[in-house]
Parts: structure tokens; sequence; C-alpha cells
């Protein structure tokens, strides 16, 4: 699972001073549950470039959400609300999805990962989504779990087969696909048209807007499908 390397600095509370200069490597531990949940067995990959190295031995990559991506990356100046861009993961994780996709690693790519998924593959992001607008995407006013609005899947897609023909979601991202990457193809719209799932067909790849990691009723049916892709591999 792809997590971010964070300079020590940002961990000062409560961790000696002679420790805060010290990378991090980051991951929150959800998505480690909702994976051993489906029957995976998780493994943290380094936030640097050593994570290539790990995608040889592993069966399955979970593409993590985070911060924004750079929009230099899609060729955008970058819109006032963009935060948290760390040119170091961009690199490590479009890394990733270029090699995931060329020895053939199922991909599940969640919020963030939908979007790394999206940019890797030469498409944009919509930039800035206001919070509570149209189906309340940046739902950051609730629990993160809590489901806000639904999510329709188109029929014979892996989020149709892993979710059946809709679903509610929770909803945490300000950022959404924009043009869509070589090969991704939106199956997953909310009522106001935003992409929240996708998929290449050419490939095991599986990407969803929201975070199922967050929602208690384990296992989760992408998890369950990424594991399952996994096994088949």
């Amino acid at each position: 699972m792809s997590g971010r390397r964070w300079d020590g600095s940002a961990f000062r509370t409560g961790i000696p001073e002679n420790f805060k200069d010290v990378p991090f490597d980051i991951h929150c531990g959800s998505y480690a549950d909702a994976v051993a949940a489906a029957g995976g067995t998780p493994v943290f990959m380094p936030g640097t470039v050593a994570a290539l190295d790990v995608l040889d031995y592993v069966d399955g990559l979970v593409l993590t959400g985070g911060a924004d991506v750079s929009p230099a990356r899609y060729g955008e100046a970058a819109h006032p609300t963009v935060y948290g861009v760390d040119d170091s993961r961009d690199e490590v994780e479009i890394a990733l999805v270029a090699k995931a996709l060329g020895i053939g690693v199922p991909i599940l790519a969640i919020c963030r990962g939908m979007q790394v998924l999206n940019v890797a593959t030469g498409g944009s992001l919509v930039q800035h989504i206001e919070p509570g607008v149209g189906d309340h995407h940046a739902a950051w006013d609730v629990a993160p779990d809590s489901l806000v609005h639904e999510v329709a899947f188109t029929d014979g897609s892996l989020a149709s087969r892993a979710y059946g023909s809709h679903c509610r979601v929770n909803s945490l991202h300000h950022q959404a696909l924009g043009r869509l990457g070589d090969g991704v193809v939106a199956t997953g719209f909310a009522t106001d048209g935003t992409i929240e799932a996708a998929e290449i067909r050419e490939h095991q790849v599986l990407a969803v807007q929201w975070h199922p990691e967050l929602v208690v009723s384990h296992p989760d049916p992408s998890f369950v499908w990424l594991v399952e892709a996994a096994l088949n591999r």
C-alpha cells in the first residue's frame, strides 16, 4: 500500500526532540484493516522509489488517499485551494502505476489514488469542488464513515460487479477526475455527474473516489475484488 514520506517536524508533539528531523513513512491503519478483512495480507510500501522494488513481491496494489497531486503534472496552474503537494510522492506513485500496469499487478485506487491513476495515464483533474456543493462531496463536517450520497454504476463494470447497480458512499474529496487518461473508463457517477468510479479494462484496475476503507461494514466489496484479483493473477 502506498504512503507518504513526512518530514519528522510535522510530528514534534509527543516525540523526542532529537527525532524532529527524522522522516516518517505514514499510512492510515484503516487500509490495512480493510485488506485483512477481505482475506489479504497488507504490506506497507516506503514512500520512496524503493517502493518500486517492493512491487515485485506483492500481488496487488492499493493507491491510498491523501493530499493533492501537483497540477503541474497535468499542465495546469494550481487553484488556490490545492494543498499538501508532495512532488516526491507524486513521482513515486505515478511510477508505481506505470510499473503495476506493465507487470500486471491489480490496482485498487482510492480517492487521491484514483486521481494519481488518471494523471499517470495522461488525464487531468477538477482542482476544486466547494464543500457542500452538488452531492456534498467535500463532506468534512460529518464523521468520515457517513454515507452522504449515492453512486450509480455502469452495467457490466468492475464496480457494478462488486457493489451492484448502486451504493451510498462517504465523500471526503475536493477534487475529481477531469479529462480521462488513456484507457481510463468512467463507470460510476454521483447524481451531479461527478465521476466516482473508473477502471482500465485492459488491466485489473478499479478506482473509487470515496473511502471504502473507512466504512465500518467490512469486508468492503472493492477490497474483496482486489484480493480475488491478486489470487487469480
